[in-house]
């Protein structure tokens, strides 16, 4: 694709879709990228792979669920361990857990199976999205509480108005995106912050 044509992709990626999933809350509906532009997708993939690679981690943690989308081609591509980090009730056997909030909701948990993290393990968290940086310190607190080591991380999208890139970089976790999204309260609508940077990465 050239130049203008990766734009006008880029653009069109990213629909607004009012009072989801509350009344109040506008949403950019990333799931989209998963079926609209085969070639953005992957882009997006291989971006993980670059920085997954920098990192040189033994196990790559998917966030449940989008994480995996994007976790599993990198550990299939580099021939890592995939660690699934998901929902209460939706692991067997012996797991962790760790409570944390979301821009929309509070007293969430993630679990992760005791077997899937050993002591000094590098591991690599992937996601597709971070907004406040509640699932990112939950990920990273049930990894640490095994003895593993995290090494870095990758989202898809970051949301920076919710702070939550900034912890994150505080965190002392190399941080990784593609797409970073601001709200336009005038337009009432998202837009790629970072669309020159991807336009020129990706000709």
């Amino acid at each position: 694709m050239g130049g203008n044509e990766i734009e006008e992709v880029i653009d069109s990626l990213f629909v607004n879709v009012p009072d989801f999933p509350l009344a109040g809350h506008n949403y950019p509906n990333v799931s989209s990228i998963l079926y609209t532009n085969p070639e953005i997708l992957q882009n997006m993939v291989q971006d993980c792979i670059d920085h997954v690679e920098q990192h040189k981690p033994e196990k790559i943690a998917c966030i449940e669920t989008c994480g995996s989308y994007l976790g599993a081609p990198a550990a299939y591509s580099l021939r890592l361990g995939l660690v699934p980090l998901k929902s209460r009730g939706k692991l067997a056997g012996e797991v962790v857990s760790e409570k944390y909030d979301i821009v929309y909701a509070s007293g969430r948990e993630m679990q992760m199976q005791t077997a899937a993290v050993n002591p000094n393990e590098r591991i690599f968290i992937v996601d597709d999205y971070l907004a406040t940086g509640g699932s990112f310190f939950a990920a990273k607190k049930l990894i640490e509480s095994q003895g593993g080591a995290v090494v870095g991380a990758y989202f898809g999208i970051i949301e920076p108005s919710l702070h939550g890139y900034s912890k994150a970089m505080h965190s002392g976790v190399p941080i990784r995106y593609t797409f970073s999204l601001d709200f336009h309260q005038q337009h009432k609508e998202w837009r790629v912050s970072n669309k020159t940077l991807l336009v020129n990465n990706w000709q």
